[in-house]
Parts: structure tokens; C-alpha cells; sequence
């Protein structure tokens, strides 16, 4: 990662669908949801949505998701083209303000907001890029984002088919906008909108 907050490393092999956030149940443990959510055994069919479940980690991760707009510059062969404004969504990944996005989302950006869930919209810089990964991380300021508890990172070495994938984000600017599914498979492979095959990827239907 260029440029990127000494001691801040993120695994390229994390999910970097848009601000994915991917969740395996509010326990936080590994196929707890599966156990205890899923697949009840006190009743004969299987419980296939938990709405109180989905529920209770919407509330508890949303305000840590960000809603992220850009202004980029255009060229062409005449030289500067129109100016282009673009949309992401991306999550605070600690308490010094930094946010994980995608790297295209602020690719040649001139401008970039963040807005939080509670409206509040703060002026935020690069502060490191993984263009290969499509990852970039951004900064805003410290104080404007105490009191959001930052989303922790997962490890997708451990995750496996069948998993609940909960995605929270921004898409199209539709804020504050929830998708669930599972993990559909693992080490996948896609020519993505950056000019590279990225490989070990986690496949969801969320």
C-alpha cells in the first residue's frame, strides 16, 4: 500500500466489494450462525431468515458505514473534459478517522466527501492506495467520527460456503441500503474495473 498510516495493513485477499462489509452473526464466531440462527433443531424446517438477527447488526454496524462522493476531472483529446461526479460507499475501519473504500471509487478524484450515517458530511483525503487490490484508504478528521465504533476487519482465510454475507452500503446513492445472502464460494477469480485479474476472492450472493 503507497503512502499508507504506518502499522495499518490491510490483507489482500479481504473483501473489497464496495464497502462489503461481510458478517458471520453478531456473536462474531465462525459458524455460530449456522448452529444457532440457521439451522434451529428444536423445530422440524430450517429457520432461513433471522429477522431479529439481521436486525440487531444493521443497528449495530450502520453508523460505521459511509456513504462516499466524488468529483473527478476528465480529459480528452481536446484536453480537460466535462467534470464527473461519482458515488461509493466505504466503512471506518478505526478510530483515527480512517475509512476503507474501493480504489476505484476515488480514482482521479479532485474532491471527495464522506457522509456519515447520521448526515454529518466531513471533506476526506487519501491517505494510501492498493490500486492492484482496488483498496484505498481514506482520512477524515479524528474528532468528527468519535463516538462511531470502527468495524473490524475479518479474515477470509476462515470463511467458508454456506455463510451468512450481510452487505451494508451505499449503492447507486440509495444510503443506508442492506443485502443478505451467503457465501457462495471461495478463491474466485474476476478481470475486475481495474486492468487486473484479481485471484482468492470471496464470492457471495449478498
Amino acid at each position: 500500500m503507497e503512502n499508507a498510516k504506518s502499522g495499518f495493513r490491510l490483507h489482500s485477499r479481504l473483501l473489497s466489494l464496495i464497502l462489503l462489509v461481510m458478517l458471520v452473526g453478531v456473536s462474531g464466531t465462525a459458524g455460530a450462525v449456522i448452529s444457532d440462527v440457521f439451522f434451529n433443531t428444536a423445530s422440524a424446517a430450517p429457520v432461513l431468515y433471522d429477522e431479529d438477527a439481521v436486525a440487531a447488526l444493521y443497528e449495530k454496524v450502520s453508523p460505521a458505514v459511509v456513504e462516499i462522493t466524488v468529483v473527478q476531472a476528465t480529459t480528452s483529446r481536446f484536453g480537460s473534459g466535462p467534470v464527473q461526479r461519482g458515488q461509493g460507499s466505504g466503512f471506518l475501519a478505526d478510530v483515527e478517522g480512517h475509512i476503507l473504500t474501493n480504489y476505484h471509487v476515488v480514482q482521479g478524484a479532485t474532491q471527495i466527501r464522506v457522509t456519515l450515517s447520521n448526515g454529518r458530511t466531513l471533506d476526506a483525503q487519501i491517505a494510501g492506495t492498493s490500486p492492484a487490490d482496488d483498496i484505498a484508504l481514506l482520512k477524515v478528521n479524528t474528532q468528527a467520527v468519535k463516538g462511531i465504533a470502527p468495524l473490524v476487519l475479518g479474515d477470509s482465510g476462515i470463511a467458508k460456503p454456506w455463510q451468512m454475507a450481510i452487505a451494508l452500503g451505499s449503492p447507486f446513492g440509495l444510503e443506508n441500503s442492506i443485502t443478505v445472502g451467503v457465501v457462495s464460494g471461495l478463491n474466485r477469480s474476476r478481470t475486475g474495473v481495474i486492468s487486473r485479474t484479481m485471484t482468492g476472492m470471496v464470492q457471495t450472493d449478498a
